[in-house]
Formats: structure tokens, C-alpha cells, sequence
């Protein structure tokens, strides 16, 4: 019995000080090259509607400030938006790469042709013309 409490206070005050241990990532610059792009050009219900993803600088930050990596599928399944941002990103660690960013809230960054990640962060404040129509259920996620 002493055994387990000494084990149970010994993992409280090693997740306590986690936080402490984990780094922030520190975002340098964020550059946004292009917004309101359609990945259907030949559509143009898509296109006018894309138009209107026009994520600020402040809002790409905030998104990359948060956002987790996610597996490709999820991106191309689950999240998948036709309207999409691009642009460049400045990690004080680790380096310079490129980044595009679907309205639905998943996002590539990739610093060369080998080291690209998908990352996810669904509380993006940016208006979001394909909203209500992610999820693979039947009840959309809004």
C-alpha cells in the first residue's frame, strides 16, 4: 500500500513539472505568399467561394502556435478543404520552410522535398467557406 501512494505521488509531481520541461516552439515570421486559392480552378462555385479564405498573419501564427501533427489520410479525408493559403514560415529552431493551409484547418509544412509534416488545429478564427461539411459521419462537425 505504501508502495503504490509513493508511486502515485512520484507520478503526479513528474506530470506537475512536464509542462516545465516541454519548449515552446518559437515562431520567428510568418509570410503569407497567397490566400483564397481554389484546388479546383476549373470549378467556380469553389473558386468564388475560396475567394473569401483570407487567413491573417495573426491568425496563421496563432494556428501554427497550436496546431499537431496529423496523419496525411486526416488531411485528405477528414478535413479535406479545396480553399487553401500558402506561404513561408521562420521557426527560431528550426529554420525556414514553406507552408499551404486549408481553410478547414490542417496545413503542410515542409522544409524539403524529404522533411514535410500535416498538422491540425480546428479552433482557427478564419472564415472558413466549406464549415459544417468535415467529419466522416453523418452528422457534420461544426
Amino acid at each position: 500500500m505504501v508502495v503504490r501512494s509513493i508511486s502515485s505521488a512520484i507520478l503526479a509531481v513528474s506530470l506537475l513539472a512536464l509542462p516545465l520541461q516541454v519548449k515552446a516552439r518559437t515562431i520567428g515570421k510568418i509570410v503569407i505568399l497567397e490566400s483564397g486559392l481554389s484546388a479546383e480552378p476549373e470549378n467556380p462555385d469553389l473558386s468564388r467561394a475560396c475567394k473569401k479564405f483570407r487567413p491573417t498573419v495573426k491568425q496563421v501564427k496563432n494556428y501554427f502556435h497550436k496546431a499537431y501533427p496529423v496523419p496525411k489520410r486526416f488531411s485528405l479525408h477528414e478535413r479535406y478543404s479545396g480553399c487553401y493559403a500558402t506561404g513561408t514560415i521562420e521557426f527560431d529552431n528550426f529554420g525556414k520552410a514553406g507552408w499551404s493551409l486549408s481553410s478547414g484547418g490542417t496545413a503542410t509544412i515542409e522544409w524539403n522535398e524529404t522533411e514535410i509534416v500535416d498538422v491540425f488545429y480546428n479552433r482557427y478564427s478564419w472564415n472558413d467557406p466549406n464549415a459544417c461539411s468535415y467529419g466522416m459521419s453523418s452528422e457534420p462537425e461544426c
